[in-house]
C-alpha cells in the first residue's frame, strides 16, 4: 500500500506521461512530437488565370469550381497543401503531381496535392476507362480582392515556414505501453531476471526562447508486472529535466535538435538485495525528426547518461545507451505517437555489477 501511494504520488508530481518505459529509457520529447496538434485550416483564396503554355493542349472539358491553398498546423510545424474542385466529362481518374483521384458522379472531382508556394501552376491529366487522355494546365494567384492594408495580392502564394512560429509555448503528452526486461545482478540469485511490465509515462515542455530553446520535464512508472520468470516483483521509476537547443539553421522538412540534463532513477522491490536505489547523472543527446506534408512525422533520437551514486561521478564504463524511433500521425484530429524504444544499462558500485536492457513498444497522445 505504501509503495502505490508512493507511485501514485510521483505521478501527480510530476505530471507524469511519455517519457521512458524502462529505468531512463524510452526518452520521447514532446518538443520533437508537438502537441496542441491542429489550428483551424486558415485558407487563401485563388482564381483561375488564362495563361498560353507549351504541352499538348489543354481539353475543354474541365470546369474548375474552387481553388484555395490550406495551410495547416501541427504543433511548430506546418504544411500546405492546393485543394481544387470541379467537374469533368467521362469517367476514369484524374492524375496530378503522383496522385491519383477518382471522378465521382456527373464527373466531380477533389483532389488535394503537397503545395510549398513555388509554383502557380498545376498539371492535370483525365485517363478514361478506353485509354484516352485529356490535359489540362491550371495557372492561377491570389484573387485580386484579397487584399490587405490595401496593398496589392502577391503573385505567388509565400512558402510555408516550418518550425518558425510557435502558436503555444506549453505541451502536454500521455501515454501507456509495453516493454520487455531483462536483468542481471552479479551478487545476487537475479542473474537472469526476465520480466514484461506495463508502463505510465509523461511529459511536459516548456519553450523558454522559441523556436529555439525549450525546457522539458517527463517520468515513467511501472504500473504492473505482466509476467516474470521469478516471484519477486519490482517497479522502476525515473524522471528527467533537460534544455534542449533547436538548430535554426536546419530547413524544412527536417529538425535538428541536442538536449542536456539531468535524470534521476531508483528500484521499487519486494526483495532488498534486488537492484539499485537513487541513482542520477547527467545526459547528452541529438534528436532528428523529418515531418510530412500530410501531417505525420517520424523522428529518432541516441541517448548517452552517465551514473553517479550519491552525487559521486563514476567512470565512463557505467552509463546508459538509448535510441529510439517513433511514428506521428493525425487521427481525427489529434495527434497520436507510436515509438519503438531500446536501452541498455551497465554499471558497477560496492562490488555489484548490473546490466540490464530493454525493448518498449508504446502509444501517447499529445494535448
Amino acid at each position: 500500500m505504501r509503495h502505490s501511494c508512493f507511485v501514485i504520488t510521483l505521478v501527480l508530481h510530476l505530471s507524469l506521461v511519455f517519457a521512458a518505459q524502462y529505468a531512463r529509457s524510452e526518452e520521447v520529447i514532446v518538443a520533437e512530437n508537438p502537441s496542441n496538434s491542429f489550428e483551424p485550416e486558415r485558407e487563401l483564396e485563388l482564381e483561375r488565370v488564362d495563361t498560353p503554355v507549351p504541352g499538348p493542349l489543354p481539353s475543354r472539358e474541365w470546369r474548375f469550381d474552387e481553388l484555395r491553398v490550406v495551410i495547416r498546423s501541427f504543433g511548430t510545424s506546418k504544411s500546405s497543401v492546393l485543394r481544387v474542385k470541379g467537374r469533368v466529362e467521362a469517367k476514369g481518374k484524374i492524375y496530378c503531381e503522383d496522385h491519383s483521384f477518382s471522378i465521382g458522379e456527373e464527373g466531380a472531382f477533389e483532389l488535394e496535392v503537397p503545395y510549398d508556394g513555388r509554383s502557380n501552376r498545376l498539371y492535370l491529366a483525365r485517363i478514361a476507362p478506353d485509354g484516352s487522355i485529356s490535359h489540362q494546365t491550371l495557372s492561377f494567384r491570389f484573387k485580386q480582392n484579397d487584399q490587405k492594408n490595401g496593398q496589392e495580392a502577391p503573385d505567388t502564394v509565400p512558402v510555408v515556414e516550418f518550425n518558425r512560429d510557435l502558436d503555444r509555448k506549453t505541451y502536454f503528452a500521455l501515454g501507456t505501453g509495453i516493454t520487455s526486461i531483462r536483468y542481471s545482478q552479479s551478487d545476487s540469485r537475479y542473474t537472469d531476471y526476465r520480466s514484461t511490465v506495463w508502463s505510465l509515462k509523461g511529459a511536459f515542455n516548456y519553450f523558454v526562447a522559441p523556436p529555439v530553446w525549450d525546457l522539458g520535464f517527463s517520468g515513467f512508472v511501472n504500473l504492473t508486472t505482466l509476467s516474470s520468470n521469478q516471484v519477486s516483483d519490482v517497479r522502476f521509476i525515473g524522471a528527467n529535466a533537460r534544455l534542449g537547443y533547436v538548430f535554426p539553421g536546419i530547413e524544412k522538412p527536417w529538425r535538428l535538435a541536442l538536449y542536456g540534463g539531468w535524470y534521476y532513477s531508483t528500484m521499487v522491490a519486494d526483495d532488498l538485495s534486488f537492484g539499485y536505489r537513487n541513482l542520477s547523472g547527467p545526459q547528452l543527446y541529438p534528436t532528428l525528426r523529418r515531418a510530412f506534408s500530410n501531417g505525420t512525422a517520424i523522428s529518432g533520437y541516441l541517448k548517452f547518461s552517465l551514473i553517479t551514486d550519491r552525487l559521486g561521478l563514476l567512470n565512463l564504463g557505467n552509463h546508459e545507451f538509448a535510441t529510439g524511433i517513433s511514428y506521428l500521425v493525425p487521427i481525427s484530429g489529434n495527434p497520436y505517437m507510436i515509438g519503438l524504444d531500446y536501452a541498455r544499462l551497465g554499471f558497477s558500485i560496492q562490488g555489484r555489477e548490473i546490466d540490464t536492457s530493454s525493448w518498449s513498444l508504446g502509444l501517447s497522445r499529445a494535448f
